[in-house]
């Protein structure tokens, strides 16, 4: 049945997208559900539930040597939700860059294979055949000083995606996405984004800062005429005026080259990761607004969050009988048999089946931890330029935004490596520093 209903998603998902207006996507009478609007108790929303990815707690995989575990009920929950959010994600990026592929397979049923291949990708197995499955995770988590069966916080859970991301796509055959992670210290910065999104067709030469340390040109180390005949200050050497003019010049149109980058289309979609503290011990309740406010944005990919070592997904919200918005909640803490496909087995109903969330649930916003990360997917500039405009009209008149959007770099460093090279959250008690930035992590 799963796979049935899956057949013409991204069609259905598409025509909803481009129904909705433009920028933000607010009818505040709507469920809502990664940032697309539906009708409350409607039968899309419950085909858009049904077709959305569910990973849970699993047990009797294969062991995570050294350390023996061979499941991850009770410590995996973060892990599992970070999971959901990337998986819904490249579920979505298909969608948006592949036009739905069917194939009857021998059995007549329809079937969605963008979705068998985002399956396969987080089974629960070590290596590159699945690069996201819990054992790549606690691999990657290690760089943050994070051992398997620790609990996660939400930041930590944003880097090793990050992480795996980059890494899926420097082995080939990941899917044209970047990941950037931001944090207090390095809000999101629109200059940033581009930045890192064009760094690929970044030209060293054409961009290169007169002055700067990468700048070789030696006419600008000769010694100027020295003759009593010209003050430094009043009667400079002509070489001198020249040399000026020229780096000028030279500045110009380096900055003119990286306008022209900046300025040009992507090649890959984004997904922005950020990690947020809205309280204390509770999350303010003056934040609850500008948090449904971030999920009805059509470029929203959900939160996650939950309780201290309860971690849920919540990939948009819908009000109760009450008419009270609560979250919906993706709740991985179900255990469930290990995600295998031995000999590249096919994936079949149950497999689609056990990746289903029958019964989301239900949580006010009020109750969720103050520690949380909220993400974004940007299919492309366009759409990014638009949520950059959209987040500076979450907060009302007089509030504190919950996250900051810079539009330049404002003398910040510029790391366009995905951001934020280390985490300091200390969600749930846990460290999360990074560890040598110098050693090359890969998948084993």
């Amino acid at each position: 049945m799963a796979a049935a209903l899956l057949g013409d998603l991204a069609l259905e998902e598409a025509a909803e997208n481009a129904a909705r207006p433009e920028g933000r996507g607010g009818d505040c009478d709507k469920d809502y559900f990664l940032g697309v609007a539906y009708a409350p108790g409607s039968a899309a929303h419950a085909r858009r539930l049904a077709a959305a990815l569910w990973f849970t707690y699993r047990c009797g995989f294969e062991e995570m040597v050294p350390y023996g575990f061979t499941d991850d009920a009770g410590w995996g929950c973060m892990l599992r939700s970070a999971q959901m959010l990337l998986g819904n994600v490249l579920l979505r990026h298909d969608a948006a860059f592949e036009a739905p592929r069917r194939d009857d397979g021998g059995g007549g049923a329809a079937v969605c294979v963008p979705r068998h291949r985002v399956l396969r990708w987080f089974a629960d197995v070590g290596g590159m055949g699945a690069p996201y499955s819990i054992h790549n995770m606690v691999k990657c988590g290690m760089r943050y000083d994070m051992l398997p069966g620790e609990w996660y916080g939400p930041g930590v859970a944003a880097h090793v995606l990050r992480d795996l991301v980059e890494c899926h796509r420097g082995e080939g055959g990941g899917p044209a996405l970047r990941v950037v992670v931001t944090s207090a210290e390095r809000p999101l910065c629109v200059e940033h984004v581009l930045d890192h999104m064009t760094q690929h067709r970044r030209d060293a030469a054409a961009e290169r800062q007169p002055g700067g340390d990468d700048d070789d040109d030696d006419d600008d180390e000769r010694p100027l005429t020295d003759s009593n005949d010209h003050d430094p200050l009043y009667n400079p050497p002509p070489e001198l005026e020249a040399r000026q003019a020229r780096r000028a010049a030279r500045r110009r149109d380096a900055l003119a080259a990286r306008r022209r980058r900046l300025d040009g289309a992507w090649d890959d979609a984004l997904l922005a990761i950020i990690p947020l503290r809205l309280g204390l011990k509770a999350l303010e309740a003056t934040y609850v607004p500008q948090l449904l406010a971030a999920l009805r944005l059509p470029q929203s990919a959900g939160v996650l969050g939950g309780r201290p070592r309860a971690a849920l997904f919540f990939p948009g919200f819908a009000r109760d009988d009450a008419g009270a918005y609560r979250a919906t909640g993706f709740d991985p803490h179900t255990v469930q048999p290990a995600l295998v496909f031995p000999d590249d087995a096919f994936v079949t109903e149950a497999h689609l089946a056990s990746a289903t969330c029958a019964d989301p649930k239900k949580m006010a916003l009020e109750r969720l931890d103050p520690s949380l990360a909220v993400a974004f997917y940007c299919r492309d500039r366009a759409d990014f330029l638009d949520l950059a405009e959209s987040a500076a009209t979450l907060a009302a008149p007089g509030q504190t935004p919950i996250f900051d959007v810079a539009q330049t770099a404002d003398g910040r460093p510029d790391d366009v490596d995905g951001f934020d090279d280390d985490d300091d959250d200390d969600d749930d008690g846990q460290p999360g520093g990074r560890g040598d930035d110098e050693d090359d992590w890969e998948v084993v």
